[in-house]
C-alpha cells in the first residue's frame, strides 16, 4: 500500500525533507549558541562591575592589550588631563540622540597617559561642527571608570574635521597625541575633584539575552513540524489508494421488464423490439 513513497513525485518530498531537517536542526544550534554567548557576555559584566576596583597600570599595560576577560573591570587612575590631547569621538549616540563621546588623555602620575572618555555631548548646528565640552577638573583629579577594549580602525577619514576621530584605536592615537598610553580606554564613572559641569557620562548596556533561545526552539519546531507534515501527508495518501481499491465496481444494469427507448421504441434487456407490422392496404 505505501509503494507509492517510492515515486518520482515522494522521492522529491523525501529529498527535500533530508535537507530541510537538518538546517533546522543547525539554524537552531547556531542561535541557541549565540544565547550561550550572549549568557556569558552578561556574566562576565556582572562579575566585573562587582570586582572591586583595580590600577589601571594593573589591567591595561603600556603598549599591550587588554584581555577580554578584563573589560568592565572597575579601574582607578590619577593625574593632569591634558587638553591638547582632546579629541571629539563621532558618531556616538545618547537614547537616539547623535553626538560625540569626550577622549582626554589623563596624564598619569608614573608617566604614561590613560584614555579617559568623560561622556557624551550633542552634536552642532552642522555636521562639520566642532561643539566645546564642559571642562575637565584642573589639577591632579583622581579618576574612576570602567575599562573597555580599544576599537580597530582608522581613527580619521578624509573631510573629518581636525579635533575629530572616529575610533577610539590606542595605537594610533599614541603616535598622534606623543604619549606613551595605557592599552584600551577608560569609560568615566565619577572624578575627584568633581568639575563645574560635566557631559553625560555613558551607562552600561542593559543586560539581555535577546531573542536567540526563542529563535532556537523555532527553528526545532519547524524540523518537527517538516517531519509530522510528510508523516500526515504519506498516511492521508495511504487511505485515500485504499479506499478507492476496497470501492465495489457498479455492475452494468440487466433489465428484465421492457422499458420506452429512444423515440418510444419498446426495449427488452438490451434488444430493440421492432413495432407489429401494419396489414397492407387495398385501394
Amino acid at each position: 500500500m505505501y509503494r507509492f513513497l517510492l515515486t518520482r513525485r515522494w522521492l522529491g518530498v523525501w529529498a527535500a525533507l533530508l535537507v530541510l531537517v537538518p538546517a533546522f536542526i543547525l539554524l537552531g544550534r547556531w542561535q541557541l549558541d549565540r544565547f550561550d554567548q550572549r549568557v556569558a557576555a552578561n556574566r562576565l559584566i556582572e562579575t566585573n562591575l562587582a570586582a572591586a576596583p583595580a590600577p589601571v597600570e594593573q589591567l591595561a599595560p603600556v603598549g599591550g592589550s587588554v584581555s577580554r576577560t578584563d573589560q568592565w573591570r572597575r579601574v582607578t587612575a590619577s593625574g593632569h588631563y591634558d587638553l591638547a590631547g582632546q579629541r571629539l569621538v563621532r558618531h556616538r549616540s545618547n537614547h537616539g540622540r547623535p553626538g560625540f563621546h569626550v577622549l582626554v588623555p589623563l596624564l598619569t602620575e608614573s608617566g604614561p597617559a590613560v584614555l579617559v572618555d568623560r561622556g557624551w555631548i550633542p552634536v552642532g548646528e552642522r555636521a562639520t561642527d566642532s561643539p566645546t565640552p564642559p571642562a575637565p577638573p584642573t589639577g591632579v583629579v583622581s579618576v574612576l571608570g570602567r575599562l573597555r577594549l580599544a576599537q580597530p580602525g582608522a581613527i580619521t577619514a578624509a573631510g573629518m574635521p581636525p579635533g575629530q576621530i572616529a575610533k577610539i584605536n590606542t595605537s594610533e592615537l599614541s603616535g598622534a597625541l606623543g604619549h606613551p598610553l595605557h592599552a584600551g580606554y577608560v569609560e568615566l564613572v565619577a572624578e575627584r575633584p568633581a568639575p563645574a559641569t560635566a557631559s553625560v557620562l555613558a551607562e552600561v548596556p542593559r543586560l539581555s539575552t535577546g531573542p536567540h533561545l526563542a529563535y532556537a526552539v523555532q527553528w526545532w519546531l519547524f524540523a518537527i513540524g517538516a517531519v509530522i507534515g510528510v508523516g500526515y501527508l504519506a498516511r492521508r495518501e495511504a487511505a485515500d489508494l485504499r479506499a478507492a481499491a476496497t470501492d465495489p465496481a457498479v455492475p452494468p444494469q440487466t433489465g428484465q421488464t421492457s422499458q420506452t427507448g429512444q423515440a418510444g421504441l419498446p426495449v427488452a434487456g438490451s434488444a430493440i423490439v421492432p413495432p407489429p407490422r401494419r396489414p397492407p392496404s387495398h385501394r
